[in-house]
């Protein structure tokens, strides 16, 4: 159990990165831009797996850290599937801008489709 309880710590604490990520992603998808979110995707899980094989292992340099390795190795890759989103946002080529905007139209639209899954939960 305290294993387990290292584990979740260490994932639960990057879950908002885990968010960031997820939402830009899926927000590069929705402006047209499938293929960088799913090359960026495919990339930090692979990075996750040789990071959980060679942390939770011990292969190479890195020290066996057994279960609190493959968690280190999750929040680490999940981190850094955040920057690369945000950094993937703030470039000119994608049509997205963290700059805030209000548009009424937009607004109910996001409000009429996020709605049926809010009621759901």
């Amino acid at each position: 159990m305290r294993l387990g309880g290292l584990y979740l710590t260490l994932v639960f604490g990057v879950a908002p990165m885990r968010i960031v990520g997820l939402v830009g992603a899926r927000a590069l998808q929705g402006a047209g831009d499938t293929r960088t979110p799913m090359l960026l995707n495919g990339s930090v899980n692979l990075l996750n797996a040789l990071l959980t094989v060679s942390l939770g292992l011990g292969l190479g340099p890195f020290p066996r850290l057994a279960i609190v390795g493959v968690g280190l190795a999750t929040a680490i890759s999940r981190t850094i599937e955040a920057g690369v989103v945000i950094l993937a946002i703030w470039t000119p080529r994608v049509p997205l801008s963290l700059d805030p905007t209000w548009d009424p139209t937009i607004a109910k639209q996001v409000v009429s489709v996020s709605l049926p899954t809010f009621a759901e939960g």
